[in-house]
């Protein structure tokens, strides 16, 4: 696999919505069933810190990883999606 490619079995996209309305659209496609696995990257520790008490909040059940800032946070959270049960 090249870095710069995303594999194929793993569908991506894009969507564009104003900063405060992020973690809301987040929680509303994470209720769907066909997010059954997601990875959601932030930039940085606190953000990600806000979005789990947002979702949590919300009602979703998540389990969030944390990757320390010199790794590489792709592989490593592909590799615990991997081999993650849920």
């Amino acid at each position: 696999m090249q870095p710069d490619r995303t594999v194929e079995r793993v569908e991506q996209g894009v969507v564009f919505v104003p900063s405060d309305r992020k973690r809301d659209l987040l929680a509303r496609l994470l209720r769907d069933p066909v997010f059954a696995r997601v990875l959601v990257f932030t930039r940085t520790k606190h953000g990600a810190d806000r979005v789990v008490r947002h979702l949590a909040g919300a009602g979703i059940k998540l389990r969030p990883n944390w990757v320390w800032p010199r790794s590489t946070p792709a592989t490593e959270c592909a590799e615990v999606a991997k081999n993650s049960s849920t």
